[in-house]
């Protein structure tokens, strides 16, 4: 029998060594908490500064920040600027920075980020940003701490631009000097947000942990983001049924699935972007049909667009929308007149125009395409293929992933027409960058129709200097007016989105109203266990 040493020493070394083992089992035990996601694609790149192309805002912000916050009310609030004054005359913007954010690299934030930023990559690459800069003359950074801009004239639209959509803020230190559109760092952000990311398996996933150093004190509350890349919708579908996704973003969620999966046990629905999303048609004016105007007034006359918005999205709130302004905007043009349904009035006019029917009664073929993750985008093509083809002009259908469906269609401007649905709204929102001739560029979200109008680009000039509603409400009327009657893209229907998260799981990832694919998942909240 051994002999057990019971000495007051003994019984108190062994007391604390109990104490410690108790200690240490609970810390030992507990584990990272995880927020699971899914894209639809592989990213072309992580900076939204140089793109604004969907899953690069996914998949930057978390990352990249601006100077504000847009709220889904429209309202500002202070991010990386702590304040802002704007001059009587509407021709200096000054802001005061914040002292204590860091880049996720450790170096400090300063106004000469900001300064290099604008200078180098919104005035001249960013899609959303580039006309809201446009009047933005000079960046002055008296010290470290505040920002100067400089405008030739007022704007009704800088600081609703002054946010991560359209003005993400980069590193002076690691960028300058190099290639912002090119340069491999693009696939390797460092911001100032609440995550940084630290890996990326292309076709794979793309996985986030949180910035120890972010400035916004308990915040985030989520250890780490995973981001599945998921091309098939069936299996996204499946996965979040099973628990193996926490959330979607309303282009990672089938729309048609949306209403289904709400009402299975702790799922829930939030309403993205509050001024809508639209379905249109891109047509490439490049193209020797589309190029004449006759040519595409008839597809519109063809196009059953009440037909399409009643049956492929039933029950997600899809409404009528004419021209490229929201209806729910206060700038939508009320007076546009509709392209009605009239096949008989379509073949006259392609008559008319020259293009005569062959012995098979074809008189000319297009192709049409979009990205596969876009959830109705195949329905829709089926049945314009359809539609069109009751007035002679066969249509040939194809889809890829969105990197190479932005390759083969926008990269290469080999294309006729592109069904999208983005985000809309006038200015810094959404719709100059489709039709301002200087934005013409082989990258998607841009003006890949090709359209060019010395009228509508001087009318999108002028407006951003009109400060009054109601004066800036006559401009963007004839800018609707002419857009229209041009028809470089045509409007099919809005409709709004919803994303869905696991609630009984996670709560306050996407903001009802917000924009799903801004998410910065620093309010997300972990209220149950992972399946």
């Amino acid at each position: 029998m051994q002999d057990w040493n019971l000495t007051r020493r003994g019984i108190l070394r062994s007391s604390l060594g109990l104490s410690a083992a108790m200690l240490w089992k609970p810390a030992f035990a507990q584990q990272k908490t995880t927020l699971v996601g899914a894209l639809e694609g592989d990213p072309t790149v992580f900076n939204a500064a140089v793109s604004s192309a969907i899953t690069t805002y996914v998949t930057s912000s978390p990352i990249h920040q601006g100077l504000t916050r847009i709220k889904p009310d429209g309202s500002i609030e202070p991010l990386l600027a702590k304040s802002w004054e704007i001059s009587p005359d509407g021709k200096t913007y000054t802001f005061a920075l914040r002292d204590d954010v860091l880049w996720q690299d450790g170096r400090p934030f300063t106004s000469a980020d900001v300064k290099f930023t604008i200078e180098n990559a919104i005035k001249t690459i960013q899609p959303r940003g580039k006309a809201a800069y446009t009047p933005v003359t000079a960046v002055e950074t008296p010290n470290a701490n505040t920002v100067i801009y400089r405008l030739s004239a007022p704007s009704a639209e800088l600081m609703m631009a002054t946010d991560a959509v359209c003005a993400p803020i980069i590193p002076k230190h690691l960028w300058e000097g190099k290639n912002l559109a090119t340069d491999p760092l693009n696939q390797k952000p460092v911001g100032t947000g609440p995550y940084k990311l630290v890996s990326y398996q292309r076709g794979r996933e793309v996985r986030y942990e949180k910035n120890a150093n972010y400035f916004i004190k308990d915040r985030p509350m989520v250890d780490e983001v995973v981001l599945r890349i998921m091309p098939d919708p069936a299996s996204r579908v499946a996965a979040f049924q099973q628990g193996e996704l926490d959330m979607m973003y309303y282009n990672a969620l089938p729309q048609s699935e949306a209403i289904r999966l709400s009402k299975l046990p702790g799922n829930k629905l939030t309403r993205s972007v509050n001024r809508g999303a639209a379905y249109h048609i891109v047509l490439n004016l490049k193209n020797r049909h589309l190029a004449n105007k006759q040519v595409r007034k008839a597809i519109a006359h063809a196009i059953d667009r009440n037909f399409i918005r009643e049956n492929i999205d039933s029950g997600m709130t899809a409404s009528e929308q004419l021209g490229p302004v929201s209806p729910a905007d206060p700038l939508y043009n009320k007076k546009l007149v509709d392209y009605k349904l009239d096949t008989a009035q379509a073949n006259t006019m392609l008559d008319e125009a020259g293009f005569t029917r062959g012995a098979d009664g074809t008189r000319f073929e297009l192709e049409l395409g979009w990205a596969s993750s876009l959830g109705s985008a195949a329905n829709i093509a089926d049945i314009i293929k359809q539609n069109l083809a009751a007035i002679g002009i066969k249509l040939n259908l194809f889809s890829a992933d969105r990197a190479a469906f932005d390759q083969r269609a926008y990269a290469t401007g080999n294309f006729a027409m592109t069904i999208e649905a983005v985000a809309i709204g006038p200015g810094v929102g959404g719709i100059e960058r489709f039709y301002n001739s200087n934005n013409i560029r082989p990258v998607p979200y841009t003006n890949n129709s090709d359209y060019r109008s010395e009228e509508v680009d001087a009318l999108f000039t002028k407006q951003r200097s009109i400060l009054d509603p109601e004066e800036r409400k006559v401009v963007y009327d004839k800018i609707q007016e002419i857009i229209w009657d041009e028809l470089p893209i045509l409007t099919l229907y809005q409709v709004v989105f919803f994303s869905i998260t696991r609630s009984n799981y996670v709560t306050d990832v996407y903001e009802e109203g917000g924009n799903g694919s801004w998410a910065t998942y620093e309010n997300a909240k972990i209220v149950g266990v992972h399946k």
